[in-house]
């Protein structure tokens, strides 16, 4: 998943490439960039917001995959299951996970839809945390304009939500 400043680039290049292929369309595609940068500027705002009173919790992740998220936002994570999403972490990795939620170095683990939850039962039995999966491909985000503003927005909140002190499962 590409960070706010990432996708700034990005779009800046896609929206030079458009005025290259189509000129006479140049005053529509600036525009558009123009909108593109307020919303995505006002998002991040927003996110920075909503996450200003958790940074301090330790979470994890199921994989190693949110790092531009994480830089752009401050957020720092506790560990990860799996680098390799296809792999399943080992024995090892998963005493760890129990050890830091146990030591409440942690307060939350974010899944994924491909994620065994049988492997988050085992480590969070008898613990007091939170459990929320993330949609790092944006599966569950309608194709519109400012899906990548909703999408950023919906990440901020699931990460906000999970954070709090209070469990979800």
């Amino acid at each position: 998943m590409a960070g706010p400043d990432t996708t700034r680039v990005a779009a800046q290049a896609i929206t030079a490439a458009l005025i290259e292929a189509a000129p006479d369309k140049a005053a529509i595609y600036r525009a558009n960039l123009n909108r593109f940068n307020t919303q995505l500027t006002q998002t991040v705002a927003d996110i920075e917001d909503e996450l200003s009173t958790h940074m301090q919790s330790g979470y994890f992740v199921f994989h190693d995959a949110y790092g531009y998220f994480e830089t752009a936002f401050g957020l720092e994570k506790t560990g990860h299951f799996t680098v390799d999403p296809s792999q399943k972490p080992g024995a090892k990795t998963l005493v760890t996970i129990r050890r830091g939620l146990l030591n409440h170095d942690a307060t939350c683990i974010f899944t994924e839809p491909q994620f065994n939850p049988a492997l988050i039962d085992a480590v969070t039995r008898h613990n007091d945390v939170n459990v929320l999966e993330l949609d790092p491909l944006a599966t569950s985000i309608q194709v519109t304009p400012d899906a990548y503003q909703v999408f950023l927005k919906d990440m901020g909140n699931r990460f906000a939500r999970c954070l709090k002190h209070e469990t979800t499962h």
